[in-house]
């Protein structure tokens, strides 16, 4: 069995949703599927064991650590990683595994994808060498507009970094500039109010 950290965190996670013989229940499940059709999609798992689209995920991603799946990677997943990469100053495989809470292999084909298109290149310890411009803050205002649209013209610092892959201060920032410039909104948390006291 493949122990990847994202993957194996996010099932640990899901683990806690249910009980032991009901999360053994779901693994028997998702594996019998996975036999039956090596192309089986996180919407396949959804349906069949009647779960939400994350718990699917989840355990899609799984499979396809534990080679039971083939690994395939479509569009959305190269514009995110088009996205991670522009988004940030220092960029790696381990990084962009992390930053966008993917599987190793599903990390591995969008890395080699967007080599294939010109959009980086893989140096030998495993770090990319950015072939196109790095978002600029400006460029990164825009996104984060365009985002606002979709999340009721939200904000908050957890939020961007997940669909913006930004790290923690640029997420802060940004965060910061649309409440006071743009009249953009922070849906507050936990660490969005530990973040906001230094602000006052």
């Amino acid at each position: 069995m493949v122990y990847n950290g994202v993957v194996m965190a996010n099932l640990s996670g899901l683990r806690k949703q249910y009980s032991p013989d009901e999360f053994t229940m779901l693994l028997s499940r998702a594996l019998e599927l996975a036999e039956r059709n090596p192309n089986v999609r996180p919407t396949d798992i959804q349906d069949r064991l009647g779960i939400g689209y994350n718990p699917a995920q989840v355990l899609h991603d799984w499979l396809v650590d534990n080679h039971k799946l083939e690994a395939k990677i479509s569009e959305h997943w190269v514009r995110m990683g088009r996205l991670y990469v522009q988004n940030n100053l220092f960029i790696s495989l381990p990084n962009m595994t992390k930053q966008m809470n993917v599987g190793e292999r599903r990390a591995n084909l969008i890395m080699l994808e967007l080599e294939r298109r010109g959009t980086i290149k893989i140096m030998a310890d495993f770090d990319f060498q950015r072939l196109k411009p790095m978002a600029t803050f400006e460029d990164l205002v825009r996104q984060m507009q365009k985002f606002a649209k979709k999340y009721w013209n939200r904000c908050e610092p957890t939020l961007l970094m997940r669909v913006m892959y930004v790290d923690i201060v640029t997420a802060c920032r940004l965060a910061q500039y649309g409440e006071e410039k743009l009249g953009m909104r922070w849906k507050l948390g936990n660490i969005e109010n530990y973040f906001r006291r230094f602000r006052a």
